[in-house]
């Protein structure tokens, strides 16, 4: 029996582990200069669903988008709309690692998925340092083995191909991520939310130190389940009996009510490659690839001259 105010939770549970993979260079091949030369750099972002066993895998190269909360956060709208995994009650484990996934951006983007209703309830749970090896980790080291098998890897799109293979029984999808694909949620979120070190009682606190923030619905350190969709919950170990740090994100006087807002894209058709960089591959490409690969890299050669001239 719940008391008056108490809330049930919703029916839906989906759990979801999120980490990145190792930089996957392109192009790899099995020659000296190849260990000298700088390489284009493609990002993997693994999501994986816990009650489905299925492993989403979001990759996109170093120009198209860089290793941001910001790429994190449009790949996280992605697997929320599109999974087919994902109800009212969200649950996430990543590393504790403030440059990825513990940073006040992606607190923001939680608390504007309560907001706008698309989340009842989100716990954010991060692992405890040196126990962090999870399924997403399991998946990323098939693919390394599998990758060995192969002495060219020309093109980004090829390490989808590599990926594909290494997993079992069709459990991953491979979703390649273009320019237009990244919202601009920093920025976007910053018009409500802001940074913050104290908590609503004028207490500082440690953003590194925690290990589980709740939104939306959740358990007092009494075990009773009730509504906070204003303010954000956290607690420095993953014991629900520990009293709360409560938080409030919000911008005293923020300019608009941004919860049934689209966030716009990112800027630009690019990101700029180094110099270096891009005269790098393109003698590689040159020396050691097929046609087709010499015409992905001849055609990102004038992307780049066209976009930064």
């Amino acid at each position: 029996m719940n008391d008056p105010g108490i809330l049930p939770l919703p029916d839906g549970v989906c759990v979801i582990q999120m980490d990145f993979a190792k930089q996957l260079m392109t192009p790899r091949v099995t020659s000296q200069d190849y260990y000298y030369a700088s390489k284009l750099t493609t990002y993997t972002l693994g999501i994986y669903c816990a009650e489905t066993k299925h492993m989403f895998a979001y990759m996109w190269p170093q120009h198209i988008g860089s290793k941001g909360p910001d790429e994190t956060m449009s790949c996280l709208a992605h697997f929320i709309r599109h999974s087919g995994a994902c109800r009212k009650w969200l649950i996430t484990y990543s590393d504790n690692c403030p440059s990825q996934f513990k940073c006040n951006a992606l607190m923001w983007f939680f608390q504007n998925q309560i907001d706008s209703g698309i989340l009842q309830r989100c716990d954010v749970k991060f692992f405890s340092e040196g126990h962090s090896f999870n399924a997403v980790d399991r998946r990323f080291a098939m693919i390394e083995q599998e990758a060995r098998k192969y002495e060219i890897i020309s093109t980004p799109r090829d390490w989808a191909s590599v990926i594909q293979s290494a997993t079992l029984s069709n459990d991953t999808t491979v979703i390649q991520m273009q320019r237009q694909d990244f919202g601009d949620y920093s920025n976007f979120l910053h018009s409500q939310f802001t940074e913050r070190t104290l908590d609503i009682n004028g207490n500082k606190f440690s953003f590194r130190n925690l290990h589980h923030i709740n939104f939306g619905i959740g358990e007092t350190e009494l075990g009773i389940t009730t509504r906070h969709s204003e303010k954000v919950w956290a607690r420095k170990t993953l014991h629900v009996g520990e009293s709360p740090i409560v938080i409030d994100f919000r911008k005293k006087r923020q300019a608009k009510k941004i919860a049934n807002c689209a966030c716009p894209r990112v800027e630009g058709d690019c990101l700029q490659l180094p110099e270096k960089t891009l005269a790098d591959i393109l003698k590689l490409s040159d020396k050691y690839l097929s046609p087709n690969a010499k015409a992905f890299y001849r055609d990102l050669e004038q992307q780049q001259k066209l976009n930064f001239p």
